[in-house]
C-alpha cells in the first residue's frame, strides 16, 4: 500500500489525532507518535530548504526521511495469520533475517525411541535479528523473542544470542502468504518492543492464553497479536467443555434414573427431576449458538473492517465453527432420543458405561470437525476473482469452474474466443472424467464456459512460491494419462498445487566451508529423526540413496534407469526380508507412475549420512544375517550417522 503525503495543513499531526484519518495515510511499521516525529522532521528539512536553498545536506536528509518511510509501509494491504505453514528447517542457509521462527519447548520435551521422534507439548516462538555464524546444521542466531529472563526471572521481550543444532532443535519456520511487514520492518517492530518505557502496556505481563511469545511473533510479521496454539485450545475447549456440559445433563438423566430404581423414598423427588436434564442441555445450547454468533461477527469484522483475515481463512474458520455446532446439536438430539427412551429399559450397570461411551465419543467428534475438514479441503488457501471475460485469462491461470455439478480446477493452457469474449473454450489440464462411472483420469482438453450462465474464477497466488507458467504447463502434461485419484491426498487440486507450487525450501546456496568455532546447543534431546513422507509423480523427486516404499516394500534405492519420460523407469533396491533369518535382500521392479504408487520418506539430513555412504552400507547388508527384526531399525541402522 503506498504511504500517501498530503500538503501541510494547519498543523501537521492534526490528521493523526483525528479518528477518521483516511487509511492510505497511516504507515503502520510505526507507531502514531513516531509517525508524527518523522513528518515534524519533514517539515522542519522542508522550511529550512526553504530558507537555504543552496544546503545539499538538508536535501539528502528529507530524501534518508522520505526513504525511511517507504521502508516502513505496508508490504500487503491485508494480512493473515491463519494462512500460514511451519516448515522444518533442514538446512541453516534456509534461516534468514525477520523470520519468525519455532523450536520445542524445553519443559516436558522428550525424545521417544519407539517413534524416532521428540515430543513437545508446546513450541518457543521468537523473531530471527541476525544470524552472526553458521554451517550447514548448527547457527548462532540473536533472537527476539517474548521469555523469562534467565538473571531476574522476569518474562519480558528480550533479545538473546541463541545456538541452534539441527540434531537436537527441531526448528521450524512460519512461513506466511500474507504478511504485512518486510523483514526489516518485523525485526524493527520487534526492537520497538525492547524499547518502550514503563507506560507502554503492549507486551508488558505474560499470559500463556493471550499475551504469549506466539502472539509476539505473529504481532511483529501481521500487526495483529494472534497464537494458533492457544485459539485451537480456546476453541476446542469451549466445544468440548459445551459438548461434555451437554452429556453431563444426558448423565444426570441417568443417575436420576439409578437412583429411581434403587429406593421407593426417592422416586417423587426423580419424578419431579425429569425435566433437569432438558434445562441443563438447553441451557448450553443457547450459549453455545451465542458464543457461534459472537464469532461469527469478529471474524466478519477482522475481514471487512481491519483486513486482519484472508478470504479463505474466513470461510474455513466459519465452516469449522458452525460444522461444530451442527455436530453438537445433531448428537445432543440422539443422545437425548437414547436416554428418554432406551437406556431406562437397560439395567444402570450397562447404561452407565453406555452413557460415557456415547458422551466421549460425540465430543471425539466436534473436536475432529476442523481436522476433517482440513483433509477434504483444497491444498489451495488463497482469495479468488471472478472473471467478467475470457480475455482475462492467460496460459498458466488455475482457474474454478463447474464440472458435473462440482467446484473443480482446472490448469488453463489456452483461451479461445471470437468475437463474444463471455463464450468459448478453455484448454486446460486436470483430472478428467471422460464419462460417469469410469474412472478418472488426467487428461489435457477442451471445456465450452459461457460466463453469461456459470461463473469462473481465478485464483490469486500472490504469496506463493510458483512455478513460470510454462513450466507449470511442462510439469502438468508430464502426468497426462495419470490415473490415480484420491480425494484426500490427489484430486485436481492436489495435482495443480504440484504442478504450480514449489515444495523445496528456498534456501540460499551457501558453501560450508567454515572454521568458526559455533559451539554447543542447550537443548540434550535429539530432534525427530523422520521429515515426512510423500508421493513420487517423476523420477526427478527420487534419486539413488532416498528410502522409498513400493508395495510392502521398503528400502534403499542403490539404481534407478530412467525408460519413459520420467514416468516409467526401473528401480533397484535394498530391503530387509526374512522371518526367521531377516537379512538383506535387493529386489527390482518396474514402476510406472500412470497407476503405481510410489512413496518417498524423508529423513533429516542432521541425522543422516551422505546417500554415496546409504548405497555403500545398504549394498554391504545383502544376504548378510541382520540383526534387526523390524524394516525400520534395519533402514534406520543404514542411514544414521549414530546407530545402533
Amino acid at each position: 500500500m503506498a504511504v500517501k503525503l498530503v500538503p501541510r495543513k494547519k498543523h501537521t499531526t492534526d490528521r493523526f489525532e483525528e479518528s477518521d484519518a483516511d487509511e492510505d495515510e497511516q504507515i503502520h511499521g510505526l507507531s502514531p507518535d513516531e509517525i508524527k516525529s518523522l513528518f515534524e522532521q519533514i517539515d522542519t528539512l522542508q522550511l529550512h530548504n526553504a530558507e537555504h536553498p543552496h544546503r545539499n545536506e538538508t536535501d539528502n536528509g528529507l530524501e534518508d526521511l522520505m526513504t525511511k518511510i517507504e521502508e516502513v509501509k505496508d508490504c500487503e494491504e491485508r494480512s493473515c495469520a491463519n494462512c500460514s505453514k511451519e516448515k522444518r528447517v533442514e538446512d541453516m542457509s534456509y534461516l534468514q533475517r525477520g523470520q519468525h521462527i519455532s523450536v520445542n519447548g524445553d519443559h516436558f520435551k522428550t525424545y521417544v525411541k519407539s517413534m524416532d521422534k521428540q515430543v513437545s507439548i508446546y513450541k518457543h516462538h521468537a523473531i530471527v535479528k541476525e544470524v552472526t555464524k553458521r554451517s550447514r546444521h548448527t547457527a548462532e542466531v540473536v533472537c527476539i523473542h517474548f521469555s523469562r529472563d534467565k538473571e531476574d526471572q522476569k518474562i519480558k521481550v528480550m533479545e538473546d544470542k541463541v545456538i541452534f543444532d539441527l540434531e537436537k532443535d527441531e526448528l521450524y519456520v512460519t512461513e506466511y502468504q500474507h504478511p504485512r511487514y518486510t523483514p526489516d520492518v518485523i525485526v524493527q517492530r520487534a526492537e520497538s518492543i525492547l524499547r518502550q518505557n514503563k507506560d507502554t502496556i503492549l507486551f508488558k505481563g505474560y499470559s500463556i492464553l493471550t499475551k504469549n511469545c506466539e502472539h509476539f511473533a505473529t504481532w511483529c510479521v501481521v500487526g495483529k497479536e494472534e497464537s494458533l496454539q492457544a485459539c485451537n485450545f480456546l476453541h476446542d475447549s469451549i466445544s468440548a467443555v459445551t459438548n461434555l456440559f451437554g452429556a453431563g445433563s444426558k448423565l444426570t438423566r441417568l443417575i436420576l434414573q439409578v437412583l429411581y430404581n434403587s429406593t421407593d423414598e426417592v422416586a417423587s423427588v426423580i419424578t419431579a427431576a425429569t425435566a433437569v436434564p432438558i434445562v441443563v442441555l438447553g441451557g448450553f445450547s443457547v450459549a453455545y449458538l451465542i458464543y457461534c454468533i459472537i464469532r461469527t461477527v469478529y471474524l466478519i469484522k477482522q475481514y471487512r473492517t481491519k483486513k486482519e483475515i484472508c478470504w479463505s481463512c474466513l470461510k474455513g474458520n466459519l465452516l469449522d465453527l458452525w460444522l461444530q455446532f451442527g455436530v453438537f446439536g445433531v448428537t445432543s438430539a440422539v443422545s437425548f432420543v437414547i436416554f428418554h427412551f432406551a437406556l431406562p429399559a437397560i439395567a444402570p450397570g450397562i447404561g452407565i458405561p453406555i452413557a460415557i461411551l456415547l458422551g466421549l465419543l460425540s465430543t471425539a467428534l466436534i473436536l475432529a470437525v476442523p481436522r476433517i475438514r482440513r483433509a477434504l479441503q483444497s491444498p489451495f488457501q488463497c482469495d479468488t476473482k471472478y472473471i467478467t471475460t475470457l480475455s482475462e485469462l492467460k496460459p498458466g491461470d488455475a482457474v474454478s469452474l463447474k464440472y458435473y455439478g462440482s467446484e473443480h480446477l482446472i490448469l488453463v493452457s489456452e483461451v479461445k474466443f471470437e468475437t463474444d469474449p463471455k463464450q468459448g473454450t478453455l484448454r486446460g489440464i486436470h483430472y478428467s472424467l471422460p464419462r460417469l462411472f469410469r474412472r478418472m483420469v488426467i487428461a489435457e482438453e477442451d471445456l465450452q464456459v459461457d460466463l453469461t450462465k456459470s461463473k469462473i474464477m481465478v485464483l490469486q497466488l500472490d504469496g506463493l512460491n510458483t512455478f513460470s507458467a510454462d513450466l507449470a504447463l511442462d510439469r502438468a502434461r508430464k502426468r497426462v494419462g495419470e490415473q490415480k485419484w484420491c480425494i484426500f491426498s490427489n484430486s485436481s487440486d492436489h495435482f495443480l498445487y504440484w504442478a504450480m507450487i514449489k515444495a523445496e525450501q528456498s534456501s540460499t546456496a551457501l558453501e560450508w566451508k567454515t572454521n568458526e568455532e559455533i559451539g554447543n546447543s542447550s537443548s540434550k534431546t535429539l530432534s525427530s529423526f523422520s521429515v515426512g513422507k510423500a508421493d513420487v509423480h517423476l523420477i526427478d523427486e527420487i534419486s539413488p540413496g532416498d528410502v522409498v516404499e513400493y508395495g510392502s516394500d521398503k528400502g534403499i534405492i542403490v539404481e534407478l534407469e530412467n525408460l519413459r519420460d520420467g514416468r516409467l523407469f526401473d528401480i533397484e533396491m535394498v530391503v530387509h526380508k526374512g522371518l526367521f533369518k531377516p537379512c538383506g535382500r535387493r529386489v527390482s521392479y518396474t514402476i510406472d507412475l500412470d497407476t503405481d504408487n510410489l512413496v518417498v520418506h524423508k529423513y533429516h539430513p542432521a541425522h543422516c549420512v551422505s546417500r554415496e555412504m546409504r548405497i555403500k552400507k545398504a549394498l554391504d547388508m545383502i544376504n548378510k544375517p541382520s540383526k534387526f527384526w523390524t524394516q525400520s531399525g534395519f533402514i534406520e541402522n543404514i542411514l544414521k550417522r549414530h546407530s545402533s
